[in-house]
């Protein structure tokens, strides 16, 4: 269990200040810890831990949300994972958006842009992708987030929908 608690990552901020506190876990050391009868949530407030992400591999749809200013380099270049950027977001440095099977995901993000966009138009971004990536599987506000910490190149990218927010409030994936 001490080996688990030694990875927790402190997130979102920069230099040293830092607000949260992320971890991430595999699916067998999540089976560990719900056969040990602790629940996710229990484990988390227990260890003042605010968001716990799985590790996973294999392909997902992606729903990214970004501004329609990035347009033309989505075309050209696809979704940019900037690792160089000095603020480490919530869930750590990555590329954002979530699994638009995941209902829970989507209820998250439309909570979030319906908070956050100002701006009435903004892109929906579906990509395909395969390979490494984390879900957030409990922190309020971010279950069903999935972090990736590579780009999604341009022939990946099936779809760059322009909508306003009161829209995409509305659509369903």
């Amino acid at each position: 269990m001490q080996e688990i608690l030694n990875r927790i990552e402190q997130t979102a901020g920069m230099g040293t200040s830092f607000i949260f506190k992320h971890l991430i876990i595999t699916v067998d050391e999540m089976e560990c810890l719900l056969a040990s009868g602790l629940s996710i949530e229990k484990f988390a407030t227990e260890n003042n831990i605010d968001f716990i992400s799985l590790k996973k591999f294999g392909k997902v749809e992606v729903l990214h949300i970004t501004s329609t200013l990035n347009k033309q380099s989505i075309h050209e270049k696809g979704l940019l994972c900037n690792r160089t950027v000095g603020w480490i977001n919530d869930l750590g440095i990555g590329l954002y958006g979530v699994d638009k099977d995941n209902e829970t995901g989507l209820e998250n993000l439309r909570t979030y842009v319906e908070g956050h966009f100002d701006d009435d138009d903004m892109l929906i971004v579906e990509a395909d992708y395969t390979g490494e990536y984390i879900q957030c599987i409990y922190g309020y506000g971010h279950e069903g987030y999935i972090v990736l910490k590579v780009s999604i190149p341009a022939q990946d990218v099936t779809d760059i929908i322009s909508s306003n927010v009161d829209d995409f409030l509305c659509l369903s994936f």
